[in-house]
């Protein structure tokens, strides 16, 4: 389309069309494209910059136009190279020519607005982002994609390595923990077989292949169809292939069909957490903190979302919820303010969403320095009970621990990672319960929780509980 704006019908009165990047470079000869910045002076990529570019040459409110109607249509790539002058003339030999030989410019006003108006968005997300007034996540997809370097490790090794310093987890990782914990307890021997059952990034799977040096198998379940397919490429070219390695998109709630066909298991690891790659990732609806689609699920192509789980629950229901499932004290003014939302016509259908309700909820807390925190721990705790009960987790966790001791090997080895009270109350009793009824050899009475140069390093091992049981020798069941 932009191109049909230039005029070829005469030689005499040529029109020719030139990107931006070409009054930048000639501006700013120092310009890196990569970088949107000239090295020379670090100038970066601005309007400031372009308005430099285009001094003596365009008058700069035709060029704000281009911005307005951006803004209108919710475009957000006007790189350097998305937006042109057209320029009206004698015919130029080279690039470098035509800023001299040309005397006529004008702004191209349609050029390559194809990233609007949800261009690249699922079908199944329209409804939803034109039930947001505010329409914050227009482009959510594209932006966390640009937004975080992280997502390319390969690439940008320095900068995740200066997130990891700093004590945080890099946007699209997963920083395993209680690795050391973990491989110390299971002492794994080449040869061996062995389960993790929530593989997520694949980083405690591929630290116990390396125990097995190239001898025996380990078998990997994961739920999240999303992030199995990434972290099965990442452990394939990190060469585990198929004949020490299983990958299986299967609920761990199913152990017993994997044992089945693939036998007793010398030791099985089950990390109970939700991956940091889920939490970042605006699009699943995890946390409170970024703007998305009220999800959740770890299978997003299972059952129900939260924002539809919410919609079907009554007052009673969202209270007990809250209460069971993060023991929040501030249950039943919650479960109030949603249902009055829902009565005034109005939907929770974002995280924003139900931050908003939320913060309405708890409008009659002091204004004071602790109000604040108040609000986020409320947050997550609502968030976190959700999540359980959208994904069943408590119902998955007992029928887990249930099947866990018929998968396991004599003198078989299982550790369990908790991150909240609830599910570590459920594993806490079992092991105990099994070791009475001489299931288990032996069961770790005390927690082993991940070191303090470890909390320091990654803040989300914090909260982390690993509990252990040895299977007994002599099978009873």
């Amino acid at each position: 389309m932009s191109y049909n704006l230039v005029d070829y019908s005469s030689e005499d009165n040529y029109t020719n069309l030139l990107e931006g990047i070409v009054f930048i470079e000639n501006q700013y000869p120092y310009y890196d494209k990569d970088k949107l910045e000239d090295t020379y002076s670090n100038s970066k990529y601005s309007i400031q910059m372009i308005q430099n570019s285009l001094n003596g040459i365009l008058e700069m409110d035709k060029f704000y136009k281009i911005v307005i109607f951006d803004i209108l249509i919710g475009n957000s790539d006007r790189h350097h190279s998305n937006w042109a002058i057209l320029a009206k003339g004698t015919v130029y030999k080279t690039p470098e020519d035509m800023l001299d030989i040309f005397f006529n410019y004008n702004m191209c006003p349609l050029y390559d607005n194809g990233s609007s108006l949800c261009a690249y968005e699922d079908n199944n997300n329209l409804e939803i982002f034109f039930k947001d007034k505010k329409c914050i996540y227009m482009k959510l997809k594209e932006r966390y994609k640009e937004k975080y370097k992280e997502l390319n490790p390969e690439k940008y090794a320095d900068t995740i390595s200066k997130v990891i310093q700093k004590g945080g987890t890099p946007a699209g990782m997963h920083i395993s923990i209680c690795v050391k914990e973990i491989l110390e307890f299971f002492d794994i021997q080449p040869g061996q077989k062995g389960l993790d059952c929530t593989l997520g990034y694949g980083g405690h799977t591929r630290k116990m292949l390396e125990c097995l040096q190239g001898e025996g198998h380990i078998y990997g379940l994961d739920v999240d169809p999303i992030e199995i397919v990434k972290t099965t490429d990442r452990l394939r070219k990190a060469g585990y292939g198929e004949d020490i390695l299983t990958i299986i998109q299967q609920n761990f709630r199913n152990i017993d069909l994997v044992a089945e066909e693939h036998g007793l298991f010398d030791f099985v690891l089950a990390d109970l957490g939700v991956s940091s790659m889920q939490i970042d990732n605006p699009e699943r609806g995890f946390s409170y903190k970024v703007e998305g689609p009220l999800d959740l699920r770890l299978n997003p192509d299972k059952g129900i979302s939260a924002a539809e789980r919410l919609r079907e629950l009554t007052r009673d229901e969202i209270e007990g919820m809250l209460r069971e499932n993060a023991d929040e004290p501030y249950a039943e003014q919650i479960a109030k303010e949603i249902m009055k939302t829902f009565r005034q016509g109005e939907q929770i259908d974002t995280t924003g969403q139900l931050k908003e309700v939320i913060e309405r909820a708890l409008v009659f807390l002091p204004d004071d320095k602790e109000k604040k925190d108040t609000i986020k721990k409320t947050c997550q705790r609502t968030f976190q009970a959700l999540r359980i009960d959208v994904n069943s987790e408590f119902e998955v966790l007992e029928e887990f621990l249930e099947k866990l001791p018929h998968i396991l090997a004599p003198g078989g080895r299982v550790a369990i990672l908790t991150f909240h009270s609830g599910e570590d109350k459920l594993v806490k009793r079992a092991l105990k319960e099994g070791c009475r009824d001489g299931i288990y050899a032996d069961y770790s009475k005390d927690v082993v929780r991940p070191s303090a140069e470890e909390c320091a390093q990654n803040g989300r091992a914090r909260s982390t509980k690993m509990r252990w049981a040895v299977r007994a020798e002599e099978q009873t069941d």
